[in-house]
């Protein structure tokens, strides 16, 4: 309860001083405290009010008047809100009865006033829909169309309507016959008398006279062979709708070259250039002629080759990085076929396939230290024999990305390897004559491994 009040002097404090917000929050931290005062949720309703969040102040009032029944502050303060909401009806309720609780309350007299104005204005602003009467519903209208019969002796009859006025259900049944009139040789003929070309009750003999001649019968079309190739088809298709071939060669000169229209395999005509109406006639080109052939050069004289000097032998360098060529194996074949092979000769073999420069597409960035002091430990073992091949491949892991990771993560036993490998190709401290620092060319991945 302490709690509560202290949250209650601390949201009065704030909401003097215009910090709204902070006031909503110390006002609920007080009704966390106690649920039973009405006093926390009606003073929050009111910071509410100020910040314009009607739906929020609306709430807090109604549960001031479940806790605390014919609150007059609740009653105004909510009415307040649903003004803000449009809800004006409903706010005038809560006017109205705050008034009966305290007449003497001038605040409440004046907003009574100003909402039942809003009231009226908002009624005439919404005309009353005049009632729509669903008793009385309109009689569709029907629309009488009359049907002569014309019977097969050329009688005609009109049948009676069944909802006529006066008309009986023995009447509907009955039809008005009418003889039908004998055209005289005087008159003309009638030409909206109905002629059927068919009488309309068959014969009893089952023949059917016509006035009209049947058609002839169609002949039976012939069975089209099947081609036994697509040439047999191609010229069956030609033989049937020849296709014709035609065009020009349109240019912006204005001369034109114009294609005779004739049908395919036919031999194509000879080219005419249609020029324009008033052109000047071209003369033909020369005809080309070879150019003289120049006169034999003479034959040099003989100059001796000169020599050679073999290359000098290249001293191992680690700082030249290989060219990156695509790898013959993939990673999971290599790794497949590397733990297949437990023989060191037989893993020097397979990993002698593959290029040095192709180490970087091998691995990429999936090589890891366990694999990589094994391919060391191999080729440590041919570094005597095969030295230059094992150099390139050392030179060759620096370009694999990652690689510097790799190193960092070696072992102190592993990185003693590496570096014996190194003194066998003569570069690092396994080398002899070398002090064992690091030297200048290495590069600075392989740095790790050296300290």
């Amino acid at each position: 309860m302490a709690q509560a009040a202290q949250e209650k002097e601390k949201g009065n404090a704030a909401f003097k001083a215009g910090d709204y917000p902070t006031a909503i929050g110390h006002y609920s931290a007080a009704i966390h405290a106690d649920r039973t005062d009405a006093t926390f949720p009606l003073n929050r309703a009111a910071a509410y009010l100020k910040l314009g969040k009607n739906e929020d102040a609306e709430r807090d009032c109604s549960t001031v008047l479940t806790l605390s029944k014919g609150n007059v502050k609740g009653l105004f303060r909510r009415a307040q809100a649903r003004v803000g909401m449009g809800k004006l009806s409903e706010a005038q309720n809560d006017l109205k009865e705050a008034a009966k609780l305290e007449p003497a309350n001038q605040s409440v007299k004046q907003e009574l006033s100003k909402v039942t104005e809003l009231v009226q204005k908002d009624s005439l602003k919404k005309p009353k829909a005049a009632p729509v009467d669903v008793s009385s519903k309109p009689t569709p209208k029907r629309r009488r169309v009359p049907i002569t019969i014309v019977e097969a002796d050329g009688r005609r009859s009109t049948p009676a309507p069944v909802d006529a006025p006066n008309a009986s259900s023995s009447s509907a049944a009955k039809t008005v016959s009418k003889p039908a009139p004998k055209p005289s040789t005087a008159e003309a003929p009638d030409l909206m008398k109905p002629v059927s070309s068919r009488p309309l009750n068959a014969p009893a003999n089952g023949t059917t006279p016509s006035t009209i001649p049947a058609p002839p019968p169609k002949p039976a079309a012939q069975p089209v062979p099947k081609p036994s190739s697509f040439k047999d088809a191609k010229s069956a298709r030609d033989s049937s709708k020849p296709s014709r071939v035609g065009g020009g060669i349109f240019r912006a000169s204005g001369e034109h070259t114009i294609f005779k229209t004739r049908e395919a395999g036919q031999p194509a005509p000879a080219k005419q250039d249609t020029a324009p109406p008033n052109a000047e006639p071209v003369a033909p080109p020369p005809p080309k002629q070879d150019p003289p052939s120049p006169p034999p050069a003479p034959a040099p004289a003989a100059v001796p080759a000169p020599k050679i000097a073999p290359p000098a032998a290249t001293q191992i360098s680690v700082a030249s990085p290989p060219v990156k060529t695509k790898s013959p194996f993939t990673l999971f074949d290599f790794t497949r076929a590397w733990e297949s092979a437990s023989d060191p000769a037989a893993r020097f073999a397979l990993f002698s396939q593959i290029p040095p420069a192709a180490l970087p597409a091998l691995f990429q960035t999936s090589l890891e230290p366990a694999l990589f002091v094994e391919i060391v430990d191999t080729l440590g073992a041919r570094a005597t024999t095969d030295g230059k091949l094992v150099a390139g491949y050392m030179r060759a892991f620096s370009s694999v990305p990652r690689f510097g990771t790799v190193v960092r993560f070696l072992s102190r036993s592993e990185k003693t390897r590496v570096r014996e490998v190194w003194g066998a190709l003569g570069v690092g401290a396994g080398a002899e004559g070398v002090d064992g620092g690091l030297p200048p060319q290495l590069e600075e991945v392989w740095a790790p491994v050296f300290r």
